[in-house]
């Protein structure tokens, strides 16, 4: 046999050993943990480190499709920048009273971020000028002035940046909410101008409602201040509110009739979301908004004190995930009057964990960044003594008093609990402050869960359906092309590994289309062959040698082949280009596939035909095609 034949064959030994390796990680998994007897060596893992990762449809897990709210976005940008500037023209050296800064309330973009800026007089007016708007408000510059009023809008170059980067700062949080999940081989993928895909594949049917709670949270993080001294009016307008059963609102459904709600003079507290929306409708004046807290609660506690650690009835109840009036324990809902100019934005939160103090209490330590440090110190100075919430979206997780004025950025929150309970909640509180917040809040349009036995279902059928085409290619060349056809199916082997372990080298995900890419590759696969094979048939029937007719096989067909694959690799990245999720799944193991397939027909199929009829020096009489 000739060096180069047997340098060939050690290649694609190699190539084969190779992919073997790649594959191990993918059937017995990524563990190193030595009490695992399916354990891998360090070494290996560190080499072998990814693997083929089943997509949703086949290992089951959450679908989730949500909308980015950019114009809310804007809206909320408009009012952050009203208090900045009314904060900067308040202090040093300027020192004016009586400004108020007053967003646009339009759905128009141009519109909600004009910002009407009314001062005591003209000449306060004039001050505002291009050096005040470089320091307080950046993204905007004045645009008109009529006596005491400035119009300030924000820059179209800033409109159109803001607008990029809030569906980027979606995908980047919502990619760390996941993490702090812990939830691996997840994604997160853009469809249309502002919609988010969200697939996480693998979590199991008890983590499902614990992995949807922590993608609920679609808003932005904020700190924004209690109005503790307007709160008790605007709760006496929400308590002559609360409906009784005699005289219940038609809008309410009859069966919320069962729920308590109390008036607490500092706030109402309901075991119904629904009764409280209804209590707060159409009576948040504009310069306010309302934020509402859950808390665990027994219904059997005629005022529904909060619980604070819990019996081991409450945690079996929870742990069925079965809370309810009927129960022990149930979810209560109470709310907050909040100063909606008077807060600031949690998105430069750099990191947050919890400690304890010395009285061996639960704490939550968190660190602004530079930017965000000195803002925070200001409000804190201006509101010290009062509460501050802390919530996402209309969510508050908790509204710790402020006790003094806190500088440098470093913020510590003291729970004033004892208990398992208390360190859930300061959990909790930490993987909110961690899960970042975005420009723009979003919202949930469509959500679905697969269960893993339908994913085992799919796993199994996409099995049998390539076992089927394998062996009915298989067959169906064995016939029509007995020995030589033989040939062909061990190329096809070769090309199935090749190709799953090609997907595992590039961390690919395998869905169900992605089976049928494979299903198609398989029959795609002895394409190759059948041209090579056919023309073999017309050398040897032309009377020329076995040898020769092998030879000039493979090289007539070479140009016929490469164009065939290359059409169909072409259709792939076309279809990858503009496909959806499904799609491109199809077209990943399609492409590879092809890919692999030329390889497979002809390198490996030539070297056993080499090997089969150049032993010895005799020129074969005669070939099995």
């Amino acid at each position: 046999m000739k060096r180069d034949w047997k340098l060939k064959v050690l290649g694609t030994l190699a190539l084969t050993v190779l992919s073997v390796l790649m594959l191990v990680p993918s059937y017995v998994g990524l563990s190193t943990d030595k009490d695992d007897p399916n354990a891998l060596p360090k070494w290996f893992t560190d080499v072998f480190s990814k693997k083929l990762v089943l997509g949703l449809d086949l290992q089951g897990g959450i679908h989730l499709q949500y909308k980015v709210d950019v114009p809310e976005a804007f809206a909320r940008k408009a009012a952050s920048t009203a208090t900045a500037l009314e904060t900067a023209l308040a202090a040093d050296p300027l020192k004016l009273t009586g400004v108020d800064a007053v967003p646009g309330k339009a759905t128009d973009i141009e519109a909600a971020t004009a910002i009407v800026v009314n001062f005591a007089s003209a000449e306060d007016a004039a001050k505002l000028d291009d050096a005040v708007m470089r320091t307080a408000a950046p993204d905007f510059s004045i645009a008109a002035t009529s006596g005491p009023s400035v119009t300030v809008k924000m820059r179209s170059q800033a409109i159109e940046q803001f607008r990029s980067d809030a569906l980027a700062k979606a995908i980047e949080t919502i990619d760390r909410r996941i993490n702090e999940f812990g939830v691996s081989e997840s994604s997160v993928t853009r469809r249309g101008e502002d919609q988010l895909v969200v697939q996480l594949p693998g979590v199991k049917e008890s983590e499902f409602a614990a992995a949807k709670e922590k993608l609920s949270q679609t808003g932005q993080l904020r700190f924004q201040i209690v109005d503790q001294a307007g709160a008790g009016e605007f709760i006496q307008k929400l308590a002559a509110r609360i409906p009784s059963e005699a005289s219940w609102p038609a809008e309410l459904d009859a069966s919320l009739k069962a729920h308590k709600t109390l008036n607490l003079g500092w706030t109402v507290r309901t075991t119904s979301r629904e009764i409280l929306n209804y209590l707060t409708k159409d009576q948040v004046p504009d310069s306010h908004v309302v934020g509402f807290e859950e808390v665990w609660v027994n219904p059997r506690d005629k005022e529904l004190e909060p619980l604070e650690n819990l019996t081991p009835e409450q945690e079996q109840v929870l742990a069925k995930q079965k809370p309810g009036l009927d129960s022990t324990i149930t979810k209560a809902y109470q709310v907050y009057y909040l100063l909606r100019k008077d807060g600031i934005s949690g998105e430069n939160v750099t990191s947050a964990s919890v400690g304890y103090s010395q009285f061996n209490q639960p704490e939550v330590y968190m660190q602004f960044d530079q930017r965000d440090a000195e803002a925070f110190y200001e409000m804190t100075k201006k509101f010290a003594k009062q509460q501050m919430a802390i919530m996402i979206d209309d969510h508050v997780y908790s509204a710790p008093r402020i006790n003094e004025p806190i500088p440098g950025g470093r913020v510590r929150i003291t729970l004033g609990s004892f208990g398992g309970q208390a360190m859930k909640e300061a959990n909790a509180l930490v993987a909110v402050l961690r899960s970042g917040a975005l420009n723009a809040p979003l919202r949930k349009l469509y959500d679905s869960q697969i269960g893993p036995t339908l994913g085992a279902d799919s796993i199994d059928d996409g099995r049998t359906s390539t076992l089927i085409g394998f062996a009915a290619v298989c067959l169906f060349m064995i016939a029509y092309y007995r020995l030589a056809g033989m040939v062909a199916n061990i190329a096809l082997v070769f090309n199935v590994l090749y190709t799953l372990a090609l997907m595992a080298a590039f961390g690919a995900t395998l869905t169900l289309p992605g089976i049928a890419g494979i299903v198609l590759t398989v029959g795609m696969a002895v394409d190759a062959n059948v041209l090579i094979f056919e023309r073999m048939r017309e050398e040897l029937r032309g009377g020329i040698g076995v040898r020769r007719a092998i030879s000039q096989g493979y090289e007539m067909a070479l140009s016929s082949i490469v164009d065939s694959n290359l059409t169909t690799v072409i259709a792939g990245v076309v279809l990858y280009q503009f496909g959806s999720g499904p799609v491109r799944g199809f077209a990943v193991t399609l492409i590879m596939g092809i890919l692999t397939s030329m390889f497979t027909a002809l390198v490996i199929t030539r070297l056993i035909f080499e090997w089969q009829y150049n032993r010895g020096g005799d020129e074969p009489t005669s070939m099995s095609v």
